[in-house]
């Protein structure tokens, strides 16, 4: 969860500060969105309403990573590109650690999510 809303906040300022509108997340529009990641706490009880429907469930680019390709570069490379040089270490941090796992041919699985907590 702490990876996941950072991860969220980062895409925020990026989009934000390159006056991309943003459209809605699920039933939210996106000055909720922002106002619910402004409050931790607020972000962390609401993500458990989400929880059971996430269970089971995976990135579409888990069996692409065992082939040896993925689409990162049309989701958190286009965030890379948008943000030009604006500090964005996590989105540059999955993009490295995908990547890897595409030429390893091999997902890492959920204890890499270690290495994108960026304090």
């Amino acid at each position: 969860r702490k990876a996941f809303f950072a991860l969220l906040r980062e895409n925020l300022r990026i989009l934000t500060r390159a006056s991309i509108p943003l459209g809605k997340v699920g039933p939210f529009h996106p000055q909720t969105v922002e106002k619910i990641l402004a409050q931790g706490w607020l972000a962390t009880g609401l993500s458990w309403f989400f929880k059971p429907g996430l269970k089971g469930t995976y990135c579409s680019m888990f069996h692409d990573i065992a082939k040896g390709r993925t689409e990162i570069d049309n989701y958190n490379g286009y965030l890379l590109s948008v943000a030009g040089g604006q500090e964005c270490p996590l989105n540059r941090k999955i993009v490295e650690l995908v990547q890897k796992q595409a030429q390893e041919k091999r997902a890492y699985g959920i204890s890499v999510l270690d290495e994108l907590i960026v304090d």
